[in-house]
């Protein structure tokens, strides 16, 4: 992902698209995403894996794969 500490939500979206959902963690509004894995790292029954944006005054915070420190 080419994001950066400091983007705002406007810019993430921009990058990453329309979120799947979004959540509250810790006083951080995230956005949630799906993600399709290539076609080498699939595995049936699970072709995509979830990532996170978090904002704080409209400023990302933190980003990863959910599951990684999500």
């Amino acid at each position: 992902m080419n994001l950066e500490p400091g983007m705002s939500k406007e810019q993430v979206v921009k990058i990453l698209g329309q979120p799947d959902s979004g959540r509250l963690r810790n006083g951080e509004n995230c956005l949630m995403y799906s993600m399709w894995r290539d076609f080498w790292n699939r595995r049936p029954g699970d072709y995509s894996d979830r990532y996170y944006a978090c904002f704080t005054n409209n400023k990302l915070t933190s980003y990863g794969k959910v599951g990684d420190d999500f």
